[in-house]
């Protein structure tokens, strides 16, 4: 359990660093500023919180909770701040990805059926052509040197 919400917080920490990188790009820093102040205070609040009320074998689970519990707001906020001074995100094959491969950390925990969820969206048409490109991409920026 616990590793399955560390892997699922990693996962979405990946795919809004590239938005954080963005606004910073974007000379934003006092909205990275706010969303890594809310995120620290719920952090210590929920850990806090979890801390007390969990038994002594569920504590790390308590503290994987908060953490993935407090990071939300700041990444709708990083979403929304990219929408404002960048322009419309469009998310495409990277919700299939980022579904697929968290039902496929929840699994091993939930049930085996999460590897058919994960299956069908890694599979879906705009999910296999996204990877084609990547693979077609990088075989042509390694072979560009040559």
């Amino acid at each position: 359990m616990v590793f399955t919400l560390a892997g699922v917080r990693i996962l979405l920490g990946a795919l809004f660093s590239v938005q954080t990188s963005a606004l910073l790009v974007k000379k934003q820093t006092t909205l990275i500023l706010k969303t890594t102040t809310i995120y620290a205070v719920l952090l210590v609040s929920l850990t806090y919180i979890g801390l007390i009320i969990a038994p002594q074998e569920y504590k790390l689970l308590a503290f994987n909770c908060a953490d993935l519990i407090a990071i939300l707001p700041g990444y709708w906020m990083r979403h929304a701040g990219v929408r404002r001074h960048i322009g419309r995100l469009r998310y495409g094959a990277t919700v299939l990805w980022t579904g697929g491969l968290t039902a496929a950390l929840a699994a091993p925990w939930l049930g085996w059926w999460l590897y058919l969820i994960a299956a069908a969206l890694l599979g879906q048409p705009a999910s296999l052509r996204q990877m084609r490109e990547i693979v077609y991409l990088t075989l042509r920026s390694r072979n560009a040197g040559k």
